[in-house]
């Protein structure tokens, strides 16, 4: 009956396609149709590619759960004496109860969480802690239980500076105040961070209709996760080199990363039409952009690292490491607070446990600068065929779900690996050549507002001089 009726819709059409160009026409709709066809032959086998790989990785999970029970990773402690001997060999400190007293090191985000156990280690080694902050009432209370935890450290705690690393005034601004107040620098921690799933943003993944945009234009989480970093080490990077060669010192800058970069596929930083990325844009309102945030802003961290290291010389420092580190599950405030929350929270690393990569990577002597560390083994980024898996992952538009899928399994396996280990970054991470365009493009944005602060300043100037 349907095969009639499209018989007769077919004879009812006009005649206006018998003309002289009735055969390139009818070319012209044969490759649709054939398109189409294409298409719809490819729908099915993707969903269906979806569909398996999914059963496969399920399947594998629960393989490895039983084949070797997992560890609880939040039992795992951080070998204080292992540290303490760790920073008396180490380059960067010196052979004594205190080995890095007289260093000074600025901490973000180090109100709570992973960057206030960070902060709180380097303090217990004796070093001079700088902790921009949001809250100085917060800033306040973590300063008392740091030097609760370890009453008799040299060290010292500054928490008389404001920063939001969202709103780039006030990143010019603290590092501005840094440099009047401190002659030297010799650790930098990138560690703030935000989610779209944390309880600070808790409905900016599903609610799209609301923008999430920084002061400065840019979206909000890859403003305040990488761009705001970028610009810090951007304007207190002189001051340490300063430091390095008048005090013959080792200086390290460390970015907070994550795992979850390897969500990404880095298509969403290569910049677009416009000059931006997407990953950078306020004005793209969907769950897609939203859901790979987090992921391409810890991409981004990333790549940073490993281009800055590579630019160290040019800039005149030979003793300066830059590395990315991942800290793996860690139970802190980006976690949302609902079931899904509150379950990896029991199963993840306390942050003084996770803090072991941010310290190993300032205190070891092992490592070249640029490398990747984490606190656990990731079996899937240290096989022959990883970078293949990831590729052909992409291929399939499966590689979300997929990593989504393996971060379950990294929960929990997390803690049967625990330690200090140099791991693969993902194969986008290592494009040099993405690595420079989005240096690039970013330093760009950065220099574009230091020429245009200067202009206003001199018209400001050209004013006053035509009042007086």
């Amino acid at each position: 009956m349907i095969a009639s009726r499209r018989k007769k819709e077919a004879s009812d059409k006009p005649q206006k396609y018998h003309r002289e160009n009735s055969d390139e026409l009818q070319g012209d709709l044969s490759s649709k149709n054939l398109e189409k066809d294409l298409v719809s032959f490819a729908k099915p086998l993707r969903y269906s590619a979806i569909s398996w790989v999914s059963f496969c990785l399920s399947i594998l999970v629960c393989f490895l759960f039983l084949w070797d029970p997992p560890l609880n990773a939040h039992l795992k402690t951080l070998d204080r004496a292992a540290l303490l001997r760790m920073a008396r060999t180490s380059t960067i400190g010196n052979d004594s109860d205190w080995p890095l007293f007289g260093l000074r090191s600025v901490v973000t985000g180090a109100t709570s969480g992973l960057g206030k156990a960070i902060a709180t280690e380097l303090y217990g080694l004796g070093a001079t802690v700088i902790l921009p902050n949001r809250s100085r009432e917060k800033c306040d209370t973590a300063q008392k239980e740091m030097e609760f935890e370890y009453p008799t450290s040299r060290g010292s705690i500054d928490c008389n500076m404001q920063m939001d690393l969202s709103d780039f005034s006030t990143v010019e601004s603290f590092a501005k105040e840094y440099q009047a107040r401190y002659t030297d620098l010799h650790i930098l921690i990138n560690n703030a961070g935000m989610h779209y799933v944390s309880n600070s943003k808790q409905n900016a993944l599903l609610n799209l209709s609301e923008m999430q945009v920084s002061k400065d234009g840019f979206d909000y989480s890859f403003a305040a996760n990488y761009m705001g970093h970028f610009l810090l080490t951007r304007l207190l990077l002189p001051h340490m080199i300063r430091t390095e060669n008048s005090s013959g010192s080792d200086i390290r800058i460390i970015n907070v990363s994550s795992s979850y970069h390897l969500q990404a596929d880095g298509t969403m930083l290569v910049p677009g039409p416009d000059g931006m990325p997407e990953a950078a844009r306020a004005d793209v309102n969907t769950y897609l952009h939203r859901s790979r945030a987090y992921s391409n802003s810890k991409l981004a961290q990333v790549l940073h690292a490993k281009e800055l290291q590579k630019r160290a010389q040019a800039f005149g420092s030979s003793r300066l490491r830059v590395h990315s580190i991942c800290p793996a599950w860690v139970k802190t405030g980006i976690l949302p607070d609902n079931l899904g929350g509150q379950f990896v929270a029991n199963k993840a690393f306390t942050p003084k446990a996770a803090s072991l990569a941010a310290l190993g990577a300032i205190l070891s002597n092992g490592l070249q600068g640029g490398e990747f560390v984490s606190v656990f083994q990731n079996f899937f980024t240290t096989q022959s065929w990883s970078s293949s898996m990831f590729h052909t992952l992409t291929a399939l538009g499966i590689r979300d779900f997929a990593c989504n899928v393996l971060s379950m399994w990294i929960l929990a396996r997390q803690g049967n690996s625990y330690g200090f280990h140099v791991q693969p970054s993902s194969p986008e991470a290592e494009d040099a050549d993405r690595q420079k365009a989005l240096y690039n493009w970013t330093e760009d944005v950065f220099a574009a507002r230091d020429s245009l602060r200067a202009q206003v300043h001199r018209e400001n100037n050209n004013l006053a001089q035509q009042m007086e």
